[in-house]
């Protein structure tokens, strides 16, 4: 894991408080950076990243750090997933995914948002 991306993850995603984990991978499935306990295999980050690519996943049933989740909506470059006591939302930006993961505690629109804004916040930085 490279310094640079964990500092992503530790302060623009876990560090707002709005999820319990982060990550951000590449699209091969590689992790760049993952908050603590997070441990995302690499076929679990291509999966992932290959349903961010499909119109209509509702329903579908993927893993990322060894939790099911069942998609909900997928928006453009997004998939949201929940199982019964967590949500996930990965948003791809360039080549790589931010993935946020929340619980029962957190608002899934909070997560949500700063995951976008992270991904935002890589889009500007690298041009």
């Amino acid at each position: 894991m490279n310094t640079v991306w964990q500092q992503y993850v530790d302060r623009h995603l876990v560090g707002t408080r709005q999820m319990r984990h982060g990550a951000i991978l590449g699209l091969n499935g590689s992790t760049w950076g993952a908050s603590a306990g997070f441990a995302v295999r690499p076929d679990e980050g291509r999966s992932l990243a290959l349903l961010l690519g499909e119109r209509s996943i509702a329903g579908r049933v993927f893993t990322v750090g060894g939790a099911r989740y069942t998609a909900g909506r997928c928006d453009p470059h997004v998939v949201h997933g929940t199982n019964s006591d967590s949500g996930l939302v990965a948003l791809q930006a360039r080549g790589a995914l931010v993935v946020g993961v929340y619980d029962g505690r957190d608002v899934p629109e909070r997560a949500r948002e700063a995951v976008e804004k992270l991904a935002r916040r890589l889009l500007d930085d690298r041009g």
